[in-house]
């Protein structure tokens, strides 16, 4: 069956972020409102329509990294950037 389906990808799901992510960043000192910015940016990836495809895999974030790093629209400094991608990370394996 494996020769005709692609396993899935790891992915960070919207419960793992809530319940690993979200603590995690904040226990290295992000307050809640840098908190809920990283949540929003990913809203559309974790509510992918297509079920396989729910969640944020490694080259999603590797995308919101980068626009993370050149878009200073934002308060996150480069080491709170970090913290967030080293966080994903973990849960994806």
């Amino acid at each position: 069956m494996g020769f005709f389906f692609q396993s899935p990808k790891p992915r960070v799901t919207r419960e793992e972020f809530r319940r690993f992510v979200r603590s995690g960043l904040a226990s290295q000192g992000l307050l809640k409102k840098e908190i809920d910015f990283i949540e929003g940016m990913i809203e559309g990836s974790i509510d992918s329509s297509i079920e396989r495809e729910k969640g944020v895999d490694a080259r999603e974030l590797d995308r919101i990294v980068v626009w993370l790093k050149t878009n200073k629209t934002h308060t996150l400094s480069p080491a709170q950037i970090d913290i967030f991608e080293k966080e994903m990370k973990k849960r994806m394996g």
